[in-house]
């Protein structure tokens, strides 16, 4: 047996598991995702969650199992700000605290819808106009 169907077996033997994953923006404005498994024969349930408040977190600390089920599920979508030099920096340093990356003078970033949104609020907190961000799906 694969270490592939292991992972998707469940203790007492069943391969008959249903995933579910998904992400979304609570009350106060954090990112947040889930993901859970059921098993079809014995009905035991599992249950991880996580998110974050930056965007090293949101971005980077998204399970590739789950975001590749959520985009699977929803799409992949895509942010481009469209900036100056200026502006380019001052969101670099408040935003995206800890990348090092040189987004020449469009800031483009892909990945869940709503890990799109939550920069883009992000980005609306610190002042850059709604009309300046584009969301698209892929």
């Amino acid at each position: 047996m694969s270490y592939e169907q292991k992972k998707n077996m469940c203790s007492c033997g069943s391969m008959e598991i249903v995933y579910d994953a998904g992400d979304g923006i609570d009350p106060w404005g954090r990112y947040r995702w889930y993901a859970s498994y059921t098993c079809m024969q014995c009905g035991m349930s599992t249950e991880i969650d996580g998110g974050g408040t930056d965007v090293i977190e949101v971005i980077d600390g998204l399970p590739e199992e789950v975001r590749t089920f959520i985009i699977q599920k929803d799409g992949e979508w895509q942010l481009g700000v469209d900036v100056s030099k200026e502006v380019k920096y001052f969101l670099m340093s408040k935003i995206f605290q800890g990348i090092e990356k040189d987004f020449g003078s469009t800031i483009a970033l892909s990945g869940t819808f709503m890990q799109m949104q939550w920069v883009k609020n992000q980005m609306l907190e610190k002042g850059l106009k709604e009309e300046k961000i584009k969301i698209w799906r892929s």
